[in-house]
């Protein structure tokens, strides 16, 4: 084990951007997958980019990875020194690049010589299913691929703690589940934080969670942790409602595969993570915070079958 990963993660997130005001508290031990839920805007982006040296944080703010500070008193160890490997929810890839060239381009930042970075993208390329598309520009890829790509970039240079949000919200559910096993594989002895809305990643990846709130509406963001297990799971059963929204139609949001559904002029879901196919079993939409009473997401079907975009939502809402 590296001395980077010795002693995991601890961190203290003082962090104020507009309304949200995030005090937040957490320890990764080495080779722990902590998930971080919650509804939007309760900071979940946030924190991973604090924790990366990408978002400005307030006094108060302690970091420490394996030992060394990273923020603290005096102290702010730039982005580029802190090996952390980050997926971000909007990916960032350079879309005049290759698949290889993006994966690459994480291990020449590390000193990695070139033909030997290129040999290391391509087997992590090769590992999550992109050995056809390695020299394909990343603006030429499906959302899944591009994703695909996004994880292997971040994986590829070994980094002492792996950030992830929402890695695998645009795959689709065989993907997803490779995917999954290729991370878990993967994981080793480094602290992972893991943003999701997806309770099968928390049941397959994570040991632990916390989940972010703001339950008065001030801004002031709370965390609660639980095990995996104690974790509120997704609605199933005999206490299953549903809600039907007939006559919906569907618009496309900024970023990754991400669509609202709105009905009667208005938005109510908020968005829809694995593309808008209401007639397979595993898509998900997650509810608007207003009318949630589970940060999980939650089944999507057609009723009836092939109505296009009507669609039902499982329980944990109180109207629509």
């Amino acid at each position: 084990m590296s001395a980077d990963r010795q002693d995991g993660l601890t961190a203290r997130l003082v962090v104020t951007r507009g309304d949200l005001h995030l005090d937040l508290r957490l320890t990764v031990a080495p080779g722990q997958v902590v998930a971080l839920l919650g509804p939007n805007g309760t900071g979940k982006s946030t924190a991973l980019g604090a924790l990366a040296g990408l978002v400005p944080t307030a006094p108060g703010t302690d970091v420490r990875l394996g030992g060394h500070v990273l923020d603290g008193p005096g102290v702010h160890v730039p982005s580029a020194g802190r090996r952390c490997g980050l997926v971000f929810q909007d990916l960032r890839l350079f879309g005049h690049l290759s698949a290889r060239e993006n994966v690459a381009f994480g291990l020449r930042a590390t000193g990695a010589p070139a033909g030997a970075a290129r040999v290391a993208a391509d087997g992590w390329l090769a590992r999550l299913g992109l050995v056809d598309r390695a020299a394909v520009r990343t603006d030429r890829l499906s959302g899944g691929q591009a994703q695909r790509v996004a994880l292997a970039r971040a994986l590829a240079p070994d980094p002492a703690l792996l950030l992830l949000d929402e890695p695998f919200a645009s795959l689709d559910a065989a993907t997803r589940r490779r995917v999954r096993g290729v991370l878990r594989a993967a994981i080793g002895s480094r602290p992972v934080l893991l943003v999701t809305h997806d309770p099968e990643d928390v049941r397959d990846l994570a040991d632990d969670v916390l989940t972010l709130a703001d339950p008065d509406g001030t801004g002031t963001v709370r965390a609660t942790r639980t095990t995996r297990d104690a974790a509120p799971g997704p609605a199933s059963g005999p206490d299953v409602a549903a809600v039907v929204l007939a006559g919906g139609t569907a618009r496309r949001l900024g970023g990754v595969d991400k669509t609202a559904l709105d009905v009667g002029g208005r938005a109510v879901l908020d968005r829809l993570l694995t593309g808008l196919r209401p007639s397979v079993p595993d898509v998900v939409l997650v509810a608007d915070p207003g009318t949630a009473t589970s940060p999980w997401p939650r089944r999507v079907r057609e009723d009836p079958p092939g109505s296009g975009p009507a669609a039902a939502l499982a329980a944990g809402a109180r109207a629509v």
